[in-house]
């Protein structure tokens, strides 16, 4: 661990912090500043004209900082409104957590770094670095020696505009040669194929279905009992159709007719 580089670290951000404080201690103490920083006291208070120069405008001081962390909330909402009173509640909330934050680091970080011992990296002998560089010789050649490949050069893109005189491959040619002449080519229309991968497989789904229903149609041939045909279920249906329409038109018989 370096002390020197984090002692330089630590000491520009605390100046810059102190520069920072001591530039707003300066400003709000100026006349021509009044109605950026004490605006609601300006409303609410008559206005005085009169304020002669000062020594003590030029010098930062640090006590407005000790009365803004102790002012309550109900001096700072009288003071400044809700916007103030919230902006210096976060202001608090955040030095809190940032002095909390800075004495784990020193009593726990800090010594952890400084007494840990530091990882010893093995030096890489001249024979590997050589024999990379043989490898990326190879690898190299194996790429300028290799034939050119079309798609090495590819770029696909999507909504060319359309011309209505020409085809869309047309458009497309026309396109790229107007705006790209030095790099295009050529190039190939690639379409959209959802549409009929969903139609083969509805097809294919509807090919199961049927061959689901021809299997159990052919399960439900049963032989008959007495002269061993096999009858289909559906035969069936239709004895049982039309015994029932035979048994109705004998129902809707007269009693007369029935006995003739």
């Amino acid at each position: 661990m370096d002390i020197g580089a984090l002692l330089t670290s630590a000491g520009i951000n605390i100046a810059i912090c102190v520069v920072l404080l001591s530039l707003y201690s300066i400003l709000r103490k100026q006349p021509s500043n009044v109605s950026v920083y004490f605006m609601r006291r300006l409303i609410s208070e008559p206005v005085k004209h009169s304020d002669p120069f000062r020594f003590e405008r030029l010098v930062p001081s640090a006590s407005w900082i000790v009365r803004a962390w102790q002012a309550t909330n109900e001096e700072i909402l009288a003071a400044g409104g809700v916007d103030a009173l919230v902006f210096l509640r976060i202001v608090v909330f955040s030095i809190r957590v940032f002095i909390i934050a800075a004495m784990i680091c020193v009593f726990l970080l800090l010594p952890v770094n400084y007494y840990g011992q530091e990882m010893q990296h093995k030096q890489i002998h001249s024979e590997s670095l050589e024999e990379y560089k043989n490898i990326t010789k190879m690898r190299l050649a194996h790429i300028t020696g290799s034939p050119v490949n079309p798609s090495h050069f590819t770029v696909l893109v999507r909504s060319i505009p359309c011309s209505q005189n020409h085809s869309y491959s047309k458009s497309v040619e026309d396109f790229f040669s107007t705006y790209y002449p030095a790099s295009y080519v050529s190039h190939q229309m690639v379409y959209r194929a959802g549409r009929v991968d969903k139609l083969m497989k509805d097809a294919e789904k509807m090919y199961r279905m049927l061959k689901t229903i021809e299997s159990q149609t052919k399960k439900s041939y049963m032989p008959c009992c007495l002269c061993g045909k096999s009858t289909h279920s559906f035969e069936a249906l239709n004895n049982d159709a039309e015994s029932v329409e035979i048994k109705t038109s004998s129902d809707e018989l007269q009693p007369s007719q029935r006995e003739k």
